[in-house]
């Protein structure tokens, strides 16, 4: 085997390894964390209000300064940061798990906080779907909320 040969094969290695690390970090993660969809809808209204669609923002600007401090929580926002850039609710980047960044909310983001918006609706969206709602799918919630909102509309549409 060439030197060339040799040095592409410990790189090959190294970024296995790599490989191996990040997603090892990300599978304990996913293994201690529930979604929480209060938090979802928070961070998502956050983000609607402080972004500018082009700036890159670290997740612990979600956080209020007296939060900071605490690494559960800001574990917990990161955690549902790159929940929603998995999602394509958020363009951003995972590249630091820790402290992902953010730019701005997907038009998939923006129905989805269409619908959910509403406190009303949000807590009839949670009532409807009761207290498994962490076990739901996020499309799940979107679809209940949204045919929540649409129940709402057309009461106000029909004629009385």
């Amino acid at each position: 085997m060439s030197k060339e040969q040799t040095h592409c094969a410990n790189l090959s290695k190294s970024k296995q390894k790599l490989h191996i690390k990040r997603t090892s970090t990300k599978l304990a993660l996913e293994i201690n964390m529930k979604i929480d969809y209060d938090l979802l809808r928070y961070i998502l209204i956050r983000i609607e209000n402080i972004s500018d669609g082009k700036s890159h923002i670290r997740a612990v600007n979600l956080v209020p300064k007296e939060k900071r401090q605490n690494k559960e929580y800001m574990k917990t926002v990161s955690y549902h940061v790159c929940f929603l850039i998995d999602a394509k609710y958020i363009t951003g980047s995972k590249k630091y798990w820790y402290n992902p960044y953010f730019s701005d909310i997907t038009p998939k983001g923006h129905e989805f906080l269409s619908a959910i918006r509403e406190d009303s609706i949000w807590h009839e969206v949670k009532d409807k779907i009761g207290t498994s709602l962490c076990d739901k799918g996020l499309s799940f919630v979107f679809d209940v909320a949204m045919k929540i909102g649409q129940s709402i509309i057309l009461k106000g549409l029909t004629p009385g």
